[in-house]
């Protein structure tokens, strides 16, 4: 074991306190760490770490009495051998960094003025409000979204993260407009071919200037900002499954128990555990599913509990249960379902490809089988959509349901999947296409 003298303990006590007592120092050594982690090659959470450290030091320091300095200077005098403890103060700074958002808008400094209310930025009301819509339509509490710039964006660019992880990024052109054909637009357009970032349809940036020509040709025309917060919705609504907590399943359940004591009672815990609860709302969040019915989904989940306790299984009988609220966004103004089916011998050999394993049941159809009715079913969507109308659906039997959702959601993500358990009485089924292969 190597030990220290009095002497020289007392020598790196009297350097970190000499080196505290220039205020500025402990700061500018952070600054300079912090750009280390800048420059490519070199990694950026150590240097980032050490560099807040010191920066934390430096604010102790400058606004420090003479005790807090000499507990920072004990604690910078701490050999590496022995366990440091960071002071108090700085301590809770850098724990406050720890937690991850479940929503994160980053933007390029170009963006800045977005997001400045004083400037007239309203992108930080617009956020705020599509929260509380998307909250009303999914039934579900949307996390805030913290907005914040980011060094490493172009100036005009924008990210967006789930859980810390980036999940879509988009590009605002400065001093443009983006002009959408919505299918009857007369003419073209001149300017900047691109691609609308939210729904991957294309799209024309154009100056500000030609706004009302644009939509005099029956362009919809939008601003940037509008670009960023459609954009946003439709990641929200895209990863709502990953931001559906089980603190939040409680407080939905809690809430629940207000007016419908019943149900939460006979059925959590002693039924289903709120972990299963949560997997089930969250396979329907996943498919763009309301869970705003939340006692109808207890109710069902619960009766058919005593079956099967595989959270997927008891999403689809859920699916059952909100039957009409599913299929009302896909009926024409006639109230008719515009439908595409598969051929019964598609239907069974599906069935019949379906293996049960400790994991649950998989679709175990042979990969050159699986394109082709995958191309069969593209085939027949991209038909169905050219002859207008409402967006048809993809009708198959409950048993196969979800697994014809896993194989065509690659590749035809926009096309819903039903079954006809969820096809409620007195609405018409119109067959416009069947997928055969």
């Amino acid at each position: 074991m190597v030990t220290r003298s009095a002497s020289e303990k007392d020598l790196g006590s009297d350097v970190a306190n000499q080196i505290l007592r220039q205020k500025k120092a402990p700061m500018v050594a952070g600054a300079v760490i912090c750009l280390f982690a800048l420059v490519p090659g070199l990694p950026k959470l150590p240097f980032l770490f050490i560099g807040l450290i010191f920066l934390l030091i430096g604010r102790a320091v400058r606004n420090g009495t003479p005790d807090e300095l000499e507990a920072a200077a004990a604690a910078a005098a701490v050999p590496a051998g022995d366990k440091p403890e960071l002071p108090a103060a700085p301590r809770e700074e850098v724990m406050k960094e720890l937690p991850i958002d479940p929503l994160e808008l980053g933007i390029g400094f170009g963006l800045v003025p977005l997001v400045d209310r004083r400037g007239g930025g309203t992108l930080v009301r617009r956020v705020s409000s599509i929260r509380r819509q998307i909250a009303g339509e999914l039934g579900m509490v949307i996390p805030p979204v913290r907005i914040h710039d980011e060094i490493d964006l172009d100036s005009h660019e924008y990210v967006f993260k789930v859980r810390g992880t980036p999940v879509a990024r988009g590009t605002i052109m400065a001093g443009h407009h983006l002009a959408m054909d919505p299918g009857d637009a007369v003419g073209s357009l001149p300017g900047i071919p691109t691609t609308e970032p939210a729904f991957g349809l294309p799209a024309t940036w154009i100056p500000e200037s030609q706004h009302a020509e644009a939509e005099a040709l029956g362009y919809t025309v939008v601003d940037g900002e509008s670009v960023i917060v459609t954009h946003l919705t439709e990641t929200i609504r895209k990863h709502s499954a990953q931001l559906l907590t089980r603190q939040d399943v409680r407080q939905l359940l809690d809430q629940l128990k207000e007016i419908n004591e019943a149900v939460v009672t006979e059925v959590v815990p002693d039924v289903l555990s709120l972990g299963e609860i949560q997997r089930v709302l969250q396979a329907l969040l996943a498919e763009g599913v309301s869970i705003r019915d939340l006692g109808a989904i207890v109710e069902a989940v619960g009766d058919k509990a005593r079956v099967t306790r595989d959270p997927s299984l008891l999403a689809e009988y859920a699916r059952q249960a909100l039957g009409r609220a599913i299929t009302a966004p896909h009926l024409d103004p006639t109230h008719t379902l515009r439908v595409i089916t598969l051929d019964p011998a598609i239907e069974q050999e599906l069935a019949t490809s379906i293996t049960q394993t400790s994991d649950g049941e998989y679709l175990a159809m042979e990969p050159a089988r699986a394109q082709a009715v995958l191309g069969a079913v593209r085939s027949q969507s991209e038909h169905a959509a050219g002859r207008g109308g409402a967006r048809p659906v993809l009708l198959c039997s409950a048993r196969v349901r979800r697994h014809v959702r896993r194989l065509v959601e690659a590749a035809v993500p926009h096309l819903p999947v039903c079954s006809y358990n969820e096809v409620a009485s007195g609405i018409s089924v119109e067959t416009i296409g069947v997928v055969t292969a």
